[in-house]
């Protein structure tokens, strides 16, 4: 009974305290509240930016697993608008596990023996390619064909001439760090354009 008493005098003279210094009091709970508030801000801060580093990093690791891949296919010969005229197709196709961000390419029809005596003029474009999508792609012989394939035959180019297709398609992943290349060089037999077995002009990154 001694100790409930003391208890209950206790709690009694607590709450003359507070009454006598509310002021006080209500100014030390806001401190304390203004304190808890900067504290759980700093740490929502620190959550927030270690999962946004958390979801980078599983982005990144996704794209270097699944990274995208294009290659060139279905290359072949179409109708021109010009009479002569050699016009192709080709499709160029992501086989990656995820998308490819395409910047530029450049393609063009000329004739030499092995190897192109130049790169194509770089054609500025701007397309993603999602796994397993296509896009049809197209160049044309300027002129008459039977006119572009005679110049090399007397103009002192070679004796043979044989017509390429030859090009390339930068990507980047999905991360936009890593850039890759495709690069194709395939050569005309009158009938389709067989593949090069040269690594320097045909390959994929």
């Amino acid at each position: 009974m001694a100790m409930m008493a003391d208890l209950i005098s206790s709690l009694a003279d607590f709450a003359v305290f507070l009454e006598a210094h509310d002021g006080a009091v209500v100014a030390v709970a806001t401190v304390f509240i203004a304190i808890f508030t900067l504290i759980l801000a700093w740490v929502t801060g620190r959550l927030a930016k270690s999962t946004k580093t958390s979801i980078e990093l599983a982005r990144a690791e996704f794209t270097a697993t699944f990274r995208p891949k294009i290659i060139v296919r279905r290359v072949f010969q179409i109708d021109s608008t010009q009479e002569d005229a050699m016009r192709v197709r080709f499709s160029v196709v992501n086989i990656g596990g995820s998308a490819a961000h395409v910047f530029e390419h450049g393609k063009a029809i000329e004739s030499f023996v092995d190897a192109p005596p130049s790169p194509p003029s770089t054609e500025q474009t701007a397309f993603v390619l999602k796994s397993g999508e296509t896009r049809d792609l197209e160049v044309e012989i300027p002129g008459s064909f039977q006119l572009f394939f005679d110049h090399y035959v007397f103009s002192g180019g070679p004796k043979e001439p044989q017509i390429h297709l030859h090009g390339f398609v930068r990507y980047r992943d999905g991360t936009g760090e890593t850039i890759r290349e495709t690069a194709f060089l395939r050569r005309y037999d009158g009938k389709r354009f067989i593949p090069s077995q040269n690594s320097d002009y045909e390959y994929q990154d």
